[in-house]
């Protein structure tokens, strides 16, 4: 019997699937086995980034500009180097726009950010596909989660965008196959493999990091059933533990070095705990309101048909797999539902949706983590279905269905995609005006601005070595105490408690027998020096 036939049926239990296509077994067969796949990913990605592109929702989310700001500050600032990364955010998915946003075609229109996210939908749709493959050994169970994938119209907007969650679901997904592969055939280079993928996803987004916990937690479990040697089993969790420890140490250092606190990403300005503490967050302490609002917003992000056939499919696997340890890798992605609550209970985290109180969108996004775990038990519904019905038949059935339901979506947008009405609400909140009306009259000079009211800059287009801004550290300061010998142009949001250029010239006279006011989009003003 075969490596991969033990591990699906244990000790002399029959097997919880029968085999009908094994998993590629070299590269070149695995290569070919994906193709479809990957191209599949960019044809729907693709037509999902023209019409994000045509109807101009590339930039929707602010976090998006943001994210595409960071990156390219990096490379033109007036003062470039790594420290412009900021702290917060993690760096991977701003180095990869790095790799793009040198264009300021790709950059100013947010392409930037879609040339990053659809090669991570054809990744996430990739490893999801061989990790059903895996465990079921059937192509039509394998396509039906990929289906999953790509009819969910939230997934295929936000990987248009230049937010860091399709870097996230790659990364995670990556991991979930690799180790998946591990649980099964024992192989210490595929363990290495899945390590070294965690490492990366600990500079993606912060679940990550969660995941990352709890899979070495599954990898000594696993471990230990299967290796009789303690020290051998230790050795295996250690060398999987290594690789995300190390990311997460470099963190570390890196935000102690340049800001001079390791904790700054997790309790400084900006952070999300610093944001929850100023402004509340409405679910801390209340379990039962943490828990309502985080199964609405998966339910609005994933859709009924896919969440409900996910449901199904992860039922059937609990029945059959009984639990056992080699199976349980996918079972990381329903953990980290609640992990996402027990944020939201400490007040960690915030988030918002239509049917909270009150009533919104803010972070729906934040249930995409159970995106890769749902698209795989919607496989595997489908190869269990094939026990009463033909397994293709079974696996088209709920293809189409959920083809059907994305249909039906698109003829009602934004109504539907949450996501994108997310990302709306941001539009409608931005001065959208204040775009073309730099790039019309920016005439040279200085712009002085705080980092949180730059949402402006990528549309502008204007470089990023003309504004002068927090992220440019002793030279911001300068210019705040001197504005009129570094600027010829000062802008702030006068609402804003938090807008340090506000805070320090909207009453100073100096400031105001220096520069005349230009222009108002709300409460943003735009200041023009006189000489």
């Amino acid at each position: 019997m075969s490596t991969t036939r033990i591990a699906l049926s244990g000790r002399g239990r029959e097997p919880f699937l029968p085999p009908a296509t094994p998993p590629p077994a070299n590269t070149r067969s695995l290569v070919r086995e994906l193709a479809p796949v990957v191209a599949l990913a960019f044809v729907v990605g693709g037509v999902a980034v023209a019409i994000a592109y045509h109807t101009h929702t590339l930039l929707a989310y602010s976090d998006a500009s943001s994210h595409l700001f960071i990156a390219r500050r990096v490379l033109d600032s007036r003062t470039p180097s790594f420290a412009q990364l900021g702290t917060v955010w993690l760096p991977l998915p701003h180095v990869l726009l790095m790799l793009f946003v040198y264009s300021d075609f790709l950059w100013r229109t947010g392409l930037a950010g879609s040339a990053v996210g659809i090669p991570c939908l054809a990744i996430t749709c990739s490893c999801t596909y061989l990790s059903v493959l895996r465990v079921t050994n059937h192509r039509a169970a394998a396509w039906t989660a990929v289906i999953a994938l790509l009819a969910n119209l939230n997934v295929l907007y936000v990987h248009t965008t230049a937010l860091t969650e399709p870097v996230l679901l790659a990364a995670l997904s990556a991991t979930a196959y690799f180790l998946l592969k591990w649980a099964q055939t024992q192989a210490n280079l595929t363990l290495i493999t899945a390590a070294l993928l965690a490492g990366l996803g600990i500079f993606t987004r912060y679940e990550a990091w969660a995941f990352s916990v709890m899979a070495c937690a599954l990898v000594a479990l696993i471990a230990h059933s299967k290796v009789p040697e303690p020290a051998r089993s230790e050795g295996l969790t250690l060398a999987f533990a290594v690789p995300p420890v190390y990311a997460a140490g470099l963190w570390l250092f890196y935000n102690w070095l340049i800001f001079g606190d390791p904790l700054s990403f997790a309790r400084g300005a900006g952070s999300a705990f610093a944001t929850t503490t100023i402004e509340g967050s409405h679910m801390k302490g209340n379990l039962a309101l943490s828990l309502s609002t985080y199964s609405w917003a998966a339910l609005d992000t994933l859709g009924w048909p896919m969440l409900g056939l996910g449901a199904a499919g992860l039922l059937c696997y609990l029945i059959r797999t009984r639990l056992r340890p080699d199976t349980l890798v996918p079972l990381l992605f329903v953990a980290l539902f609640g992990v996402q609550v027990a944020l939201l209970f400490l007040g960690q985290t915030d988030l918002t949706t239509p049917q909270s109180q009150p009533p919104g969108y803010y972070n729906v996004r934040y249930s995409f983590v159970l995106i890769p775990g749902v698209a795989f038990f919607v496989g595997y519904l489908a190869s269990v279905a094939g026990r009463l019905i033909p397994r293709v038949l079974a696996a088209a059935v709920i293809s189409l269905g959920l083809a059907a339901f994305a249909a039906i979506v698109m003829t009602g947008l934004p109504r539907g995609v949450d996501t994108l009405r997310e990302g709306l609400q941001n539009m409608a909140a931005r001065p959208l005006g204040l775009p073309l009306y730099l790039r019309s009259h920016y005439d040279g000079g200085g712009i002085l601005l705080d980092e949180r009211n730059s949402e402006f800059v990528t549309e502008a287009g204007i470089p990023v070595k003309d504004y002068i801004g927090t992220f440019n550290g002793q030279l911001f300061l300068n210019a705040l105490r001197d504005p009129s010998a570094l600027a010829r142009w000062v802008i702030y949001d006068k609402a804003n408690s938090s807008d340090q250029v506000a805070v320090a010239l909207s009453s100073s006279v100096v400031f105001h027998s220096q520069f005349r006011l230009a222009k108002s989009f709300g409460t943003t003003q735009i200041y023009r020096r006189i000489a």
